[in-house]
């Protein structure tokens, strides 16, 4: 029984850490395509790289590194 509960605290973990990722990465992605029209280069560049970083995150969530891509996550979105 502890296991089962493990295991699903488990995939709830991995579960809420994509969707936080995925909502990152699409608000820094459209927010850095508005901020072209504004021609505010330094936001631009912090939301697509922002963007970039995202993604080895997710990868890092796909291979059940939760922690770790959980600790990147807090650690990129803090600054």
């Amino acid at each position: 029984m502890k296991n089962q509960i493990d295991q699903y605290q488990t995939n709830q973990r991995k579960l809420t850490l994509s969707v936080i990722t995925w909502i990152i990465l699409f608000a820094a992605l459209g927010l850095g395509i508005l901020n072209i029209q504004y021609r505010t280069w330094n936001s631009i560049i912090a939301l697509f790289g922002l963007a970039l970083l995202c993604v080895p995150i997710l990868i890092l969530n796909s291979y059940s590194y939760y922690t770790s891509s959980g600790i990147l996550l807090i650690h990129l979105t803090q600054k």
